[in-house]
């Protein structure tokens, strides 16, 4: 695997984000697949009144090679009111992934997410994937 940077997301990051998230979906949806634009991103995200929780790998050029991202939702339990977080819009960019082999770079930017969330005191954690992120995160997550 080559040299990554893993950390979370910083203002300005979103136009890579976009790119590998198009290339991805694009692949993942086929003809049907309209781009994300920048504005629905930043309503998802940014705008978000409850917050985010974002972990990216960047390669030295600048390329987003993966994401692990969820959004925030305040909710009132039957112990208390806590947050939940929906896991969104994870991927690994084509040129960047590992297989089922052994745990990638998608696993390894999830892994600083999920420590986020629970030093955040996020109760739970939860997400539709498709079929490959489902055997990832069965497997190693």
């Amino acid at each position: 695997m080559s040299d990554y940077t893993i950390r979370g997301y910083q203002p300005g990051d979103e136009r890579a984000i976009l790119e590998t998230f198009n290339l991805v979906f694009r692949e993942v949806c086929g003809e049907s697949y309209v781009d994300r634009e920048l504005d629905f991103w930043r309503w998802e995200f940014e705008q978000c009144p409850f917050g985010h929780r974002i972990s990216l790998a960047f390669t030295d050029d600048g390329v987003c090679a993966a994401q692990y991202a969820g959004v925030v939702y305040p909710m009132a339990t039957a112990f208390g009111d806590t947050t939940f977080v929906h896991i969104v819009d994870s991927m690994a960019h084509p040129e960047h992934r590992q297989g089922l082999k052994r745990p990638g770079l998608f696993v390894k930017t999830a892994y600083p997410w999920f420590e986020l969330c629970h030093r955040m005191g996020d109760a739970v954690m939860y997400g539709y994937p498709v079929p490959i992120a489902e055997r990832i995160g069965q497997r190693y997550l």
